[in-house]
């Protein structure tokens, strides 16, 4: 159809560099993943609880966005007040694909 049409238009290269620099035929969907995650929260299964900061100072590391795991402990963060960030680290691989392929094939 016409969506999965688009889709492999959009990611051919992308599966071009996967397979070249790789040699795994994949495509890397990360947004597609974070939309899913907000779908079918049941997906998801690993999270942490964290805080999380992007430098905004323009240096070095501007853009960078760091994360405190909550329970642990580093040399120097700062005050943490409220945990602002549900890190998922892992998911259900094979749900995943299942119900994106179902949603591209209406």
């Amino acid at each position: 159809n016409q969506m999965s049409q688009f889709l492999e238009q959009a990611t051919k290269k992308l599966l071009a560099f996967n397979l070249q620099t790789q040699n795994c035929h994949m495509v890397n969907l990360p947004d597609a993943v974070a939309m899913a995650c907000v779908l079918w929260p049941e997906f998801m299964v690993k999270t942490t609880e964290c805080f999380c900061k992007v430098c905004t100072v323009s240096n070095e590391t501007y853009g960078q966005v760091i994360f405190y795991q909550k329970g642990a402990t580093y040399e120097s963060s700062p005050v943490i007040k409220d945990y602002n960030v549900t890190l998922v680290r892992d998911v259900q691989k094979d749900v995943f694909t299942k119900k994106f392929m179902e949603l591209l094939l209406r």
